[in-house]
C-alpha cells in the first residue's frame, strides 16, 4: 500500500522583514503557500490538503467538492497503465451547477510519453441502473470484460477506446456470461475536445483547471464519466507490445468492502486495455481472461462485495442545494472488545439555493455483519455538528463494515467515507493470546541478509523492485516448528514485515502479491501453494505477520536498514528482525527508525512479536499484525488466524 502523502517542495527564501526568512511551500501545481510562524511544514500541508478535499468546515460557500479524495478515502494500492490504455471511472452528480477543478493522485511512476495524460469527460451510460453487477440485470459483477469499437486507423490493435476515433461505430461486445451483449459504457462528450493534454507528475496531487476549455455544467442526478488516457511515443512501431520498453504510469486506488445496497456497489474503478491479457489479475480473474477494450475492474480480490475506486475528486460551484457532509468520523479498529462500538461524526450541511434551509435532519448507520446488511442505526444530535450512535456489540469472529448516511431539511442524502473492523477472539483450539506477557528483547546481530538474496516473483507484470516488495529464502529454522497443527522447517522473510513457513525448501514462496505490497487483511484468501496467474493477489499459506506495511530496505539511492535472522544463541528460538528499515510513501521511500522481529520458540510453540519502534512515517496505524494458516495447503486439520 503507497500511503496518501502530499507532495510539496519546502523553499527557504530570504527576507527583510524583521531580520527573518520566510518560509513557503510550493505544490506541484505551482500554488505558493506560506508557513506561519511556529508551523510545522507538516502542519501547513495538512491544512492545505484539508481545504481542497472538504467541502465545508462550518462556513458556507457555493464551492463543493465531491469524489474519492484520498484523506477520506484512503489509499492502499496503486494502478498501472501502458500507452494508449485508459482510465476510467463514473460519478453521479449530486448537485447542479458546474465542475470546475479535476484532482487525482498519481503514483510514483509516470512514464507516459512526455509525462502527458488525455482528460475527457462524458455522458455515462454505467450508473446505478446499468451496468456490470446491477440487479436487476443479466451482467456478472466485475472483473467483467465490456468491449470496445472498431477503429482500423489505428495500426496497433485496432480498437477505440471512443466512439469518436471509430472507424466502424458498431459496439463490439466482450461480456461474458450474459446472453445480452454490452452497451457503450457512456455516450456524448461535455468536455474535452477529443481529449485536453495535461503534464502528470509522479509521487504528487495532481489538479486541471477545466475553465481552460469552459466549465461543463451537469444536473442533480446526471452521470458522467472521467477519462485519462495514456500518450504515444509516436517514434515507436505502428504494433507496439505492451511494456517492451516502457514503464507503468500508476494511479492512486482505494480498495474496500461494501454491500450490494450501497452506492459504491459495484465498483467504479474501469480501464481501456489496448491490448489482450493485461498485465495484472482483474479481482482474481486470470491474466488469460482479460481482453482488450473497456474492462469493468472491480476490487482487488476475487470477493464481488469488495469494491476499488481510483483516488479522482472533483470540485463543483453549486445553484443547489448540496447533501450532507460528513466532516469526520471515528476510525474502529479490529478490536477484543465484544462490547458496543461507539461512532461519532462531524456532519454539516449547507444549502446554497436556500440557506435558512440548510441543517441535518437525521443520521443513521448503514452496517453489515460478515456482509449481510442490516437495520439503520439511527444517531443523536449530542451538539456542535456532532452525532453519535453505537454499533452492537459482536462475538469473536465477526467482521462489521459500516458508514455514515446523513439526510438534510430538503431530504438531500449524504455518506461517509466506508469503514469496518473485526472483532478478534483471545484464542482458539490452535492459539491463546498472552497480553500479559513480560517482553525480554531479542536482539540480535550477525547473520545480516544481504540485499542481493532478496527477489521478486516472475510473472509478466510483476513488481520488479527486490529491496522494496521482495523475498528472501528460504532459511532452514533448524528444527520443526508446530503452528495451527501442523509442521513447518523453513522460513520465508518479506521485505514488508512477514515471513511464511513451508515444509521443504523446493516450496518457493513470495511474501507479496506479485512482487508487490497488498493490503491484506485477516482472515484473507491463500494461495495454496499455486503459482499461477490465479493466485497472485493472494496470501501466503502460513502467513506470520508482525509488523505488515509498505516497507523498504534499499533503492538505487542507498540502503534504509536490513533485516537479520539467527537464533541469539538460544538453540530453541529462530528469530527475524528487521533493523531501522525505511517506509514507503507516495513521495517515495523514506528512512526511517523501524525495528522489529518476530522470534518462534520451539520449546514452548510461542510465537513473540517485539517492537522496538514503530517509525515515524504513520506505518503503525495501518498496518496488520496477526497469523494465518489455510488448511488446503498443508495437512493442519482446520485453517486458523489472529
Amino acid at each position: 500500500m503507497r500511503f496518501f502523502s502530499l507532495i510539496l517542495s519546502v523553499l527557504l527564501l530570504s527576507a527583510v522583514m524583521s531580520a527573518q526568512q520566510k518560509r513557503y511551500l510550493v505544490s506541484p501545481n505551482d500554488e505558493v503557500i506560506p508557513i506561519e510562524p511556529g508551523k510545522s511544514a507538516t502542519a501547513a500541508i495538512k491544512e492545505w490538503k484539508q481545504r481542497i478535499t472538504s467541502s465545508n468546515s462550518g462556513v458556507c460557500t457555493d464551492v463543493f467538492y465531491f469524489g474519492y479524495p484520498a484523506p477520506l478515502y484512503p489509499l492502499n494500492s496503486n494502478f498501472g497503465a501502458y500507452h494508449k490504455d485508459v482510465m476510467g471511472q463514473w460519478f453521479t452528480a449530486p448537485a447542479t451547477g458546474t465542475i470546475d477543478t479535476l484532482f487525482w493522485e498519481q503514483w510514483t511512476a509516470v512514464n507516459a510519453y512526455d509525462s502527458t495524460l488525455y482528460l475527457r469527460i462524458h455522458k455515462s451510460n454505467i450508473g446505478p441502473s446499468y451496468g456490470p453487477g446491477i440487479r436487476p440485470g443479466p451482467f456478472n459483477p466485475p472483473c467483467q470484460n465490456w468491449g470496445y469499437w472498431v477503429n482500423t486507423n489505428d495500426p496497433d490493435q485496432g480498437a477505440a477506446a471512443f466512439i469518436e476515433e471509430a472507424t466502424d461505430t458498431t459496439w463490439i461486445s466482450t461480456i461474458n456470461g450474459s446472453p445480452v451483449p454490452s452497451g457503450a459504457p457512456f455516450s456524448t462528450e461535455i468536455w474535452g475536445f477529443g481529449g485536453v493534454a495535461v503534464t502528470a507528475h509522479a509521487a504528487s496531487l495532481n489538479m486541471y483547471d477545466l475553465g481552460t476549455l469552459g466549465v461543463p455544467a451537469v444536473t442533480i442526478g446526471d452521470r458522467f464519466f472521467v477519462s485519462q488516457r495514456v500518450n504515444y511515443n509516436p517514434a515507436w512501431p505502428a504494433q507496439h507490445a505492451e511494456q517492451s520498453d516502457e514503464g507503468r504510469t500508476e494511479w492512486g486506488a482505494a480498495g474496500f468492502t461494501v454491500s450490494t445496497a450501497d452506492e459504491d456497489y459495484p465498483a467504479r474503478d474501469w480501464k481501456f486495455y489496448e491490448h489482450d491479457r493485461g498485465p495484472s489479475n482483474c479481482a482474481g480473474a486470470p491474466l488469460d481472461s482479460i481482453r482488450r477494450g473497456w474492462v469493468a475492474r472491480g476490487g482487488f480480490s476475487a470477493d464481488t462485495l469488495s469494491v476499488a475506486v481510483w483516488n479522482w475528486w472533483y470540485s463543483m460551484t453549486v445553484s443547489s442545494n448540496v447533501p450532507p457532509i460528513v466532516e469526520d468520523q471515528t476510525d474502529l479498529h479490529t478490536t477484543f472488545d465484544t462490547g458496543p462500538q461507539t461512532v461519532q461524526a462531524i456532519i454539516t450541511d449547507c444549502n446554497p439555493a436556500n440557506p435558512i434551509n440548510a441543517g441535518v435532519a437525521s443520521a443513521s448507520i448503514k452496517w453489515s455483519l460478515n456482509n449481510v446488511p442490516q437495520s439503520d442505526i439511527p444517531m443523536s444530535d449530542v451538539g456542535s455538528d456532532t452525532w453519535e450512535g453505537a454499533i452492537p456489540g459482536q462475538e469473536p469472529g465477526n467482521g462489521v463494515s459500516w458508514k455514515v448516511i446523513a439526510v438534510d431539511l430538503d431530504a438531500a442524502v449524504g455518506q461517509g467515507p466506508p469503514d469496518g473492523y473485526s472483532v478478534v477472539a483471545y484464542g482458539s483450539d490452535w492459539y491463546s493470546i498472552d497480553t500479559g506477557y513480560a517482553c525480554s528483547p531479542h536482539d540480535i546481530s550477525g547473520n545480516n541478509i544481504d540485499t542481493s538474496a532478496f527477489f521478486t516473483t516472475y510473472y509478466s507484470g510483476a513488481g520488479t523492485a527486490p529491496m522494496d516488495d521482495g523475498t528472501a529464502g528460504p532459511y532452514d529454522m533448524g528444527y520443526d516448528f508446530t503452528l495451527f497443527g501442523d509442521n513447518f522447517r523453513y522460513a520465508w522473510i518479506g521485505i514488508n514485515g512477514a515471513i511464511a513457513l513451508s515444509k521443504t525448501a523446493t516450496d518457493t514462496i513470495h511474501v507479496n502479491s506479485n512482487g508487490f505490497f497488498s493490503n491484506w487483511n485477516l482472515p484473507y484468501p491463500q494461495h495454496h501453494g499455486v503459482t499461477d496467474t490465479a493466485g497472485r493477489n493472494l496470501m501466503p499459506p502460513m502467513f506470520i505477520a508482525p509488523y505488515w506495511a509498505d516497507h523498504i530496505i534499499g533503492d538505487t539511492s542507498g540502503q534504509y536498514g536490513m533485516i537479520r535472522y539467527g537464533n541469539g544463541g538460544d538453540t530453541c528460538l529462530f528469530i527475524v528482525q528487521w533493523d531501522s528499515i525505511g517506509a514507503f510513501a507516495l513521495a517515495g521511500p523514506i528512512g526511517d527508525i523501524t525495528t522489529f522481529r518476530v522470534v518462534l520458540n520451539k520449546c514452548t510453540g510461542v510465537v513473540e512479536y517485539e517492537y522496538e519502534s514503530v517509525g515515524t512515517n504513520g506505518l503503525d496505524s495501518s498496518n496488520l499484525a496477526g497469523m494465518q494458516a489455510d488448511s488446503n495447503a498443508y495437512s493442519g486439520p482446520v485453517p486458523g488466524y489472529i
